[in-house]
């Protein structure tokens, strides 16, 4: 299993003012004066992706997104940081939730075929059509959050999404989130799963 790049992100629902977000504060507030890259879509009801070569950011409305351009511990640890300076400088920020995600693909497709027949045997043999892919949501409640974890089945590779979700009544308390769940906890823990789901496998 290997974790698909681009996909990964660090999500806060909230109430979000993105006109703040210009690349000049975002420089001096969150990256310590670094020069970034700014990239606008042609899209313009989409935000501008404001990014050193290690991360990248961008904030909607509703939603402050982080994405690590750089997979290591160190990054992961990068993006705390950024993540507690908007915490600082953006105190009153109505919020709901944060969520950590990661996304692992296995192009191998090291699948039990006899699992996977069973799965699929209700409709296998009720449908006239190919079946292109078989998708098993679970959600799974801990006491600090709830992991929302999807495994998608294609013939040629299988993807397992991790979604770690926290519920929120203030800014201030994803410091407390972050403290005791880490961003490399949670993806050491995602991949703990994986190797227990490929050793019954």
């Amino acid at each position: 299993m290997e974790l698909i790049k681009e996909q990964q992100a660090i999500v806060i629902i909230g109430g979000w003012n993105p006109s703040i977000f210009s690349p000049e504060w975002v420089s001096k507030y969150l990256f310590d004066g670094e020069k970034l890259k700014v990239e606008f879509p042609l899209n313009t009801s989409l935000p501008p992706r404001i990014s050193n070569e290690k991360m990248r950011l961008t904030v909607e409305a509703n939603k402050f997104n982080i994405i690590p351009i750089e997979i290591s511990d160190e990054n992961y640890q990068n993006m705390e940081d950024v993540i507690v300076k908007v915490i600082d400088y953006l105190p009153h920020t109505p919020v709901t939730a944060l969520g950590v995600n990661f996304h692992f693909v296995d192009i191998e497709n090291k699948v039990n075929t006899e699992i996977l027949e069973i799965l699929n045997s209700d409709v296998s043999d009720k449908v006239t059509g190919v079946l292109d892919q078989t998708t098993i949501k679970r959600a799974i409640r801990e006491d600090d959050y709830i992991l929302n974890m999807e495994t998608i089945y294609h013939d040629s590779k299988t993807i397992i999404n991790f979604n770690y979700h926290f519920n929120l009544n203030k800014i201030s308390g994803i410091k407390e989130k972050i403290d005791n769940n880490s961003i490399v906890s949670l993806k050491n823990k995602s991949m703990d799963i994986l190797k227990k789901l490929h050793q019954t496998g």
